[in-house]
C-alpha cells in the first residue's frame, strides 16, 4: 500500500513528484485546467483513508468494493453521497480484488477506481480522470466494420 502522503503527492504534486496528475493536467490545457485537493474538514492533502475489512477485499469485485468504500465516505462525513465531497473522487483499492484491472473510470461522472500500484500512475490517473471529464477511448475502425476502442495509440 501507500502512505496518504505518498498518493497526495502522486496527485496533488508537493512532495518532490514532478510528475504527477496535477501538474499535467497544467500543461496539458496551458494552465486551464487545475485540480487541487478538497479543504473538506478531516481530509489530509486531498485524501482520505477508509478502513474496511480484509474479508471485504479478498477476491471480492471491485465494483462492491466501490460501492462499501463510497457508503463508507457518505457515512464518515455525514453526507448523502461521497459526490458530494469533491468534483473528483479517485479510490484506491487494495491488493486482493479479482480480477486483472488497471483502473476505469465513468465518462462525464465523479469517480474513478484504481488497482492498488496503479493508483500512483500519473498516466493512469490522467486517462480515468479524462472519462471523468467527458472524454471517451478514440479507438479505430476495424476491417470488419467494428471497432477496437483501445486500439488507438496516438496519443502514447
Amino acid at each position: 500500500g501507500f502512505s496518504e502522503s505518498e498518493l497526495s503527492n502522486s496527485v496533488f504534486g508537493g512532495g518532490g513528484d514532478a510528475v504527477n496528475l496535477r501538474d499535467q493536467y497544467l500543461k496539458c490545457s496551458h494552465n486551464q485546467l487545475t485540480f487541487n485537493p478538497t479543504t473538506h474538514s478531516g481530509v489530509n492533502n486531498g485524501v482520505v483513508t477508509v478502513d474496511i475489512r480484509p474479508e471485504t477485499i479478498t477476491g471480492r469485485d471491485d465494483s462492491t468494493i466501490r460501492n462499501i468504500v463510497n457508503s463508507k465516505l457518505a457515512e464518515m462525513f455525514g453526507v448523502d453521497s461521497a459526490s458530494q465531497l469533491a468534483n473528483h473522487v479517485m479510490h484506491c483499492m487494495p491488493p486482493g480484488t479479482s480480477g486483472d484491472w488497471v483502473g476505469y473510470a465513468y465518462v462525464n461522472s465523479w469517480v474513478s477506481v484504481f488497482n492498488n500500484e496503479w493508483c500512483t500512475y500519473s498516466s493512469i490517473q490522467m486517462h480515468e480522470i479524462g472519462h471523468n471529464l467527458n472524454l471517451a477511448h478514440s479507438g479505430t475502425q476495424l476491417s470488419n466494420g467494428g471497432t477496437n476502442q483501445y486500439d488507438d495509440q496516438s496519443g502514447l
